[in-house]
Formats: C-alpha cells, structure tokens, sequence
C-alpha cells in the first residue's frame, strides 16, 4: 500500500478524516473495507491507521501508531530542469521524487522545446500530479513542488538562495562531478540540466556569472533524462543518503 498525504487539520482526536480525491482514489480506484490498514503522511508524521467508517466520499481511519518523517533525505536538492522534447519532463519529475528531490523548477531555455496543446496552468497541475503520485509511491515524507516555469536568467537568481549549485556542462576542462561534490559541504544544492543539445556558451556563461558551478559527469555524454537522474543519485550517495 502506498503512502497518502493529507492536510495536518485532517488529523483530529487519533482518527484521520479523508476526504476529496483522495477519498474518491481509496474507495473507488482500491476499494477499502472496513478494517483495513492505511499509511498517512502530513509531512511531520507519518500514521498508520485503518478505516472505521465509510460514507460515499469520505471516509474516518482510527491511529495506530504515529511516528516522526525519516525518509527525507537531510541534503536538500532542487533540480533546475531545461525543458525537454515531448513528456520527458514528467518521467524526470517521477524518478527524480523518488530518489530524494526537494523540488523541480522546469526552466526555459535556448533549446527547450515547450510541448503545444494544454495552458501553462494545466501543465503545471499535472506535472505536480505526477510528483505526488511518485511521493506516494516510493513512501516520501513530502510531495516535492514543481515550481512555476522561470527563464534560465530568473532560475539563476533563485538559485542565489541555496548554499550552492552546479550545472551539467561537457567540457574537458571542468570540474568533474566526484571532485566537486568532495569538497561541497552545502545543507543545500541546485542542479541545473540542460534540454537536448545542452547549454549555449552564452547561457554557461550566464550561469557561471550567477555563482553556479560547471561540471562534468564524465566522458561520455548522456541524455538530458538520464544526466538529471544521474546527478541527483550521485550527489545523495555522496551525501550519505543511501545508508
């Protein structure tokens, strides 16, 4: 069974009170019954708890146990994403909450191609759907935000209030990732990938100017989907996340 978050107010006399869509996902999509055993999270807590009463669009679960979050990783990790081609963004979105990510900013840049069709509102609500589906999956603590779409000039800016960031750039003469993270000490770290084809030197430019690290993942160059997964997974192995 998957974790469900809830609102802390939904939590009240050691019972939690469900309603909404999660409500309607519980009792029409897995079906409950009376008795069963549910996992709650209100981003303090985490609950186990089983269902006591029914109605048609809510439902009441009695606490168990209660417990304090420590599946969060203590490294907090923004992800600056380049916009990539078709619905690679929600398939980075998805991987990357369930390694650790704190929150995605999806960024525009040179060679982001943004996908035609739904507003940018309904775009966005659906990328944050993905994260907290991913966060319920793989048990989180907290449902990742995926910000509002920013330039690469305004996601440099909001990268400042880190304790720091880097940016997958392929250059020979960079740092390449290990020595970096060796020596990165930050409660704090913004990862910026680019879309396909990378950066500009213009942009690298930009970002370098803004404080923000350039670095390498290695000889060989990867998709802009992998190199998002795989800097995330180095950093937190490096952190000490894994153990």
């Amino acid at each position: 069974m998957p974790r469900f978050f809830i609102e802390r107010e939904q939590v009240s006399d050691g019972a939690v009170t469900v309603d909404g869509e999660t409500a309607r996902h519980l009792l029409r999509a897995l079906r409950v019954r009376l008795g069963e055993e549910l996992d709650f999270c209100d981003g303090l807590s985490s609950y186990r708890a089983k269902v006591r009463s029914l109605a048609k669009d809510s439902l009441i679960c009695t606490i168990l146990t209660q417990e304090p979050i420590r599946e969060e990783p203590r490294t907090r990790v923004i992800l600056y994403q380049c916009l990539p081609k078709g619905d690679k963004l929600e398939w980075i979105i998805q991987k990357t909450v369930e390694l650790g990510v704190a929150g995605i900013v999806p960024v525009l840049s040179q060679h982001s191609i943004a996908k035609e069709g739904a507003e940018p509102a309904r775009k966005l609500a659906r990328l944050n759907a993905v994260a907290r589906a991913a966060a319920e999956q793989s048990r989180r603590g907290m449902v990742p935000l995926v910000a509002d779409f920013l330039t690469l000039r305004r996601a440099a800016d909001a990268a400042k209030r880190l304790d720091s960031a880097f940016v997958l750039y392929e250059r020979e003469n960079h740092l390449d990732i290990k020595t970096y993270l060796e020596f990165n000490k930050s409660a704090s770290i913004g990862i910026f990938v680019g879309a396909e084809g990378g950066f500009t030197p213009q942009e690298a430019e930009l970002l370098a100017a803004a404080g923000v690290v350039p670095v390498t993942l290695g000889g060989r160059i990867l998709r802009t989907e992998t190199a998002a997964v795989a800097a995330l997974a180095m950093l937190l192995f490096h952190k000490g996340e894994y153990r």
